[in-house]
């Protein structure tokens, strides 16, 4: 008889852990697929991009459950040197991709406002440096440019799906896109900020 209940006993701490586990494992998951990006001189590259999205909501009051886009990974190999290139970013996802006076340029956007991020603009620039990937003024990479990257890129209910984006897939997921114009234009002069 003790065994028996010992056994109902383990079995039912297993359960729960199971459980525990399984509620642990959907706060967070991942998107990535492949996507051509052109670049201002007509070269096209292969992008591997990873988005983490953020359980949120499901709260007494809330409309509910969804996703939020929490950061991003992407990588590239560079034509000619096979060089592997990588960017990663908290609570950004990447707009466009470009090589501007031989360096590599990535402008993201804000995809949440968390306390830590308050006052920081829309858009942020990244520069390939020697170093690593530096912050750069905006006005290094000029006004108003139309983004290479999905425009859909951190809707997760959008992205279920993709595996490999061409060009011309994605010139037909944008034109379909309901995402606002304030991401549809990369405007970095834009004053909007964390608040």
């Amino acid at each position: 008889m003790v065994v028996r209940q010992t056994s109902v006993v383990c079995g039912q701490l297993a359960l729960v852990i199971c459980l525990m586990a399984s509620i642990a494992g959907c706060t967070s998951t991942t998107r990535d697929w492949q996507e051509e990006v052109q670049l201002s001189d007509g070269t096209v590259l292969e992008v591997k991009r990873t988005i983490r999205f953020e359980k949120v909501g499901g709260s007494i009051g809330s409309v509910g459950p969804g996703w939020i886009c929490d950061g991003e990974h992407l990588s590239f190999v560079e034509p000619g040197t096979g060089r592997v290139i990588e960017w990663s970013a908290h609570r950004r996802t990447a707009a466009l991709l470009d090589r501007i006076d031989g360096h590599y340029v990535i402008v993201a956007a804000q995809s949440r406002c968390e306390h830590a991020d308050r006052g920081q603009p829309i858009w942020m620039v990244y520069t390939l440096t020697p170093t690593g990937w530096d912050t750069r003024p905006t006005a290094s990479v000029g006004s108003n440019r139309t983004p290479n990257f999905a425009l859909d890129s951190s809707n997760y209910s959008k992205t279920k799906g993709w595996s490999r984006l061409t060009l011309a897939l994605k010139r037909e997921l944008d034109a379909a896109s309901r995402i606002g114009q304030k991401l549809r234009t990369i405007d970095l002069d834009d004053p909007t900020r964390c608040l």
